[in-house]
């Protein structure tokens, strides 16, 4: 009677298990969740996942100077990449000052890879991001995804990270309004570093919708967090609407010359 009932228990779980596969089969597939912060006519995305898997023109890839980075998202896209890129970054060889480089994608979905490197400090970070964003607009890109830049071994603060990206982008297109670039991508494959850019793109989507506390991106410094800092924008009218106009075009002008590098200078200046 045991074995009679061990058997019929059996079956009745199988049964439970073939019914449960079949509706996890037609089960519509959950849709990867994407935050978008418009930045003139360009579109910065955020995603979670493998940025091997990106369909876009060009991926970058944080290495180190000699271009053999095996560890983290640096390794998984030379290994994504294949022996290709592999040989082709031996050929170019260990480069003795900060920049990018460029090398064809191999078996990635996309045209090139872009390779920074020196990104030890947020500073650093958003002038590399400044740096690729001038080389795809040479190159005719219109697609771009970025890793977490110095999330890694880089050891930068994830906040730090995502402010001085965003800081490289808004830097690059304030004087570069005409641009190939439609679309940049960050993605994040840590979930505590994607939380935390979600947290900062979060602050930027309600700046863009006229909030009236948020956090801009502002120049970055070894010297202090930029997590401390936001900024308010409070607009004080008095008399009429024609006086009023030029008022405000002044005070945007200004606003405009306290944030980026000509920010820092005009401080430093008065």
């Amino acid at each position: 009677m045991d074995f009679i009932r061990d058997k019929l228990f059996i079956c009745c779980r199988r049964k439970r298990r073939s019914e449960s596969s079949r509706v996890n089969v037609h089960q519509a597939p959950m849709k990867e969740l994407t935050m978008t912060v418009q930045i003139g006519d360009i579109i910065v995305m955020l995603k979670k996942g493998d940025i091997t898997k990106e369909n876009v023109d060009v991926i970058v890839n944080s290495t180190n100077n000699t271009l053999d980075l095996n560890s983290g998202v640096s390794g998984a896209i030379l290994g994504a990449a294949g022996s290709f890129v592999k040989d082709e970054c031996k050929k170019i060889g260990a480069r003795s000052v900060n920049g990018v480089v460029v090398t064809g994608a191999g078996k990635l979905h996309c045209l090139k890879i872009v390779h920074i490197f020196g990104y030890k400090s947020d500073t650093l970070i958003a002038a590399s991001v400044e740096e690729v964003l001038a080389l795809c607009d040479e190159l005719n890109i219109a697609t771009v995804a970025f890793p977490a830049i110095g999330t890694g071994q880089g050891g930068i603060d994830p906040r730090d990270a995502i402010n001085a990206i965003f800081f490289g982008i808004d830097n690059y297109f304030l004087p570069n309004t005409a641009s190939s670039l439609k679309t940049i991508t960050v993605v994040a494959f840590d979930t505590t570093v994607h939380d935390c850019f979600a947290t900062f793109f979060n602050e930027r989507q309600q700046m863009s919708e006229g909030g009236t506390k948020v956090t801009e991106s502002i120049a970055p410094s070894g010297k202090f967090s930029c997590r401390r800092f936001s900024v308010s924008i409070v607009l004080v009218r008095k008399g009429g609407l024609q006086g009023s106009e030029v008022n405000d075009q002044c005070y945007l002008e200004r606003f405009r010359l306290a944030v980026g590098i000509l920010g820092i200078l005009t401080r430093m200046l008065l």
